[in-house]
């Protein structure tokens, strides 16, 4: 049964499939501005290896701390995964606060399921899920769910 996650190293295998999915559909291209098709960007090239997705992981979790250096319009989130033992199935990211660009486009959740996963309820279900962890990360820097 799938449930929320903090990232965590050990669904790195099917992680990788999942972001190899996104770039068929053209996310990490030069255009897409998105979160993921940053992260794609910036971190994929190191994900080959397990110190470099190690890296990322710890990344993810770090974004969590309003004192965490970030990039210019990007705020303290926390970053749950989607999981099915070590399955990666998507992710869904809580923003503790918004920037009026933010207000406009972002807004407080945002979230990515992998393509063969879709029309299943995952999103459903994450979001059903994340609320009450929302609360927490909102508050606390990201007390949630499963620590790896």
């Amino acid at each position: 049964m799938a449930e929320l996650s903090l990232p965590v190293t050990d669904v790195r295998g099917s992680f990788l499939a999942a972001m190899a999915e996104f770039q068929r559909e053209g996310r990490g291209a030069a255009g897409d501005s998105s979160m993921i098709g940053h992260e794609i960007r910036h971190f994929g090239p190191r994900w080959g290896t397990a110190e470099g997705f190690a890296e990322y992981v710890e990344w993810l979790l770090l974004q969590r701390f309003e004192e965490t250096p970030r990039r210019e319009g990007f705020v303290a989130s926390t970053t749950f995964w989607w999981v099915d033992g070590d399955e990666y199935l998507g992710r869904i990211v809580v923003r503790h606060r918004l920037t009026p660009n933010l207000l406009e486009a972002g807004g407080h959740i945002g979230y990515d399921v992998r393509p063969t996963a879709r029309r299943r309820g995952h999103a459903t279900a994450m979001l059903r899920a994340v609320l009450p962890a929302s609360r927490a990360a909102a508050g606390s820097a990201g007390v949630g769910p499963r620590a790896g």
